[in-house]
């Protein structure tokens, strides 16, 4: 019986993973530019005077989420390079967040040469714990947009509560709700109090039950990871029919993950540059193999075949035997 339960659930998992993944790609089909923009207004930036720098997709998320679990309030960053320029100070007890990019880098494409995007990643520390920045300023047409798409966009509903200082995740009714007065200012606070309680809520209502609530959140939050990378991915491709396929292969393959995903960055980055650039690599170089890579080939092969009992080695007893029957054939017809 325990059985059928289990297959019922996978089954379900698995039927709530396609149908998101039809939706995502059906958005793709109609406005795959527009639409992956939706989240990239989230107040989370760089206060780097000279190159300012606004965090979007996984950075934003990621970034959102960590903060929001180190208790700050603050939703800008600054590299350490950035704060000795500013002449300001990181404070001893601050740890770096780690941020994946873009950078593009020249290299010799059949004979062109071409400027590839490359995936770097770098490290940066929350205004909080940086001495002697000056507050943050507030632009109320971003907050009020950014507040509007969380909540539209949420995988679990938001709601304001009625508590006016006290934000929760509520199990029965599985909403997250916000106090009213960080409902009401909206922004970043808002999104870090949504951040803060979306992980709670698989943590600590969820994670040790180990229910479909939890596995269906899970998959929520990491489809939301792989659907910001596969819009980068179709920016610099620009083929509707590629992406598709890379995004159904991925996004089945690594939705049953959950928080892993949401935790790494760097992972989903990967997914996206395919640990060296954004160009799509269809099929697998087929250039001539050098003689060491060939006799490693071949050793392999070998291997496996003796593993399948196709090409069993004989033992020395059977060498032995052989030799003995060999040596006696030949004694009889020399006779």
């Amino acid at each position: 019986m325990a059985n059928n339960n289990d297959k019922k659930k996978t089954n379900l998992i698995d039927s709530y993973n396609k149908n998101t993944t039809n939706k995502i790609v059906g958005l793709i089909d109609k406005n795959p530019k527009d639409w992956q923009q939706l989240i990239a207004n989230n107040p989370v930036y760089s206060v780097s005077g000279q190159n300012p720098v606004t965090y979007k997709g996984v950075n934003a998320i990621s970034l959102a989420i960590t903060n929001a679990d180190r208790g700050n309030t603050d939703n800008r960053f600054m590299t350490r390079r950035a704060v000795e320029k500013a002449g300001l100070e990181i404070k001893e007890s601050a740890k770096a967040m780690q941020i994946s990019y873009l950078r593009p880098r020249e290299r010799d494409v059949n004979g062109e040469k071409k400027q590839i995007p490359m995936m770097s990643v770098g490290y940066v520390y929350s205004a909080n714990d940086i001495k002697g920045i000056k507050p943050a300023p507030k632009d109320i047409a971003a907050l009020q947009l950014s507040q509007e798409q969380l909540i539209e966009k949420s995988a679990i509903p938001v709601v304001r509560s009625t508590k006016q200082l006290i934000s929760e995740f509520n199990a029965e009714k599985n909403e997250i709700q916000i106090a009213s007065e960080i409902f009401d200012q909206g922004g970043d606070g808002l999104i870090s109090n949504y951040a803060a309680l979306a992980t709670k809520a698989a943590v600590d209502q969820h994670y040790t039950k180990d229910s479909q609530d939890m596995k269906d959140f899970k998959s929520q939050m990491s489809a939301a990871l792989i659907t910001q990378s596969v819009g980068a991915k179709f920016a610099l491709k620009g083929n509707v029919k590629d992406v598709k396929n890379s995004f159904n292969t991925e996004f089945l393959k690594d939705a049953k993950q959950g928080m892993k995903a949401v935790r790494s960055s760097a992972k989903i980055a990967n997914i996206v540059a395919n640990g060296k650039s954004f160009e799509m690599i269809k099929e697998k170089n087929s250039k001539p193999l050098t003689p060491v890579k060939k006799n490693i080939k071949e050793r392999s092969e070998r291997l496996n075949k003796a593993k399948a009992g196709v090409e069993k080695k004989p033992t020395q007893r059977e060498k032995l035997n052989k030799q003995r029957t060999n040596a006696k054939e030949k004694g009889r017809s020399s006779r």
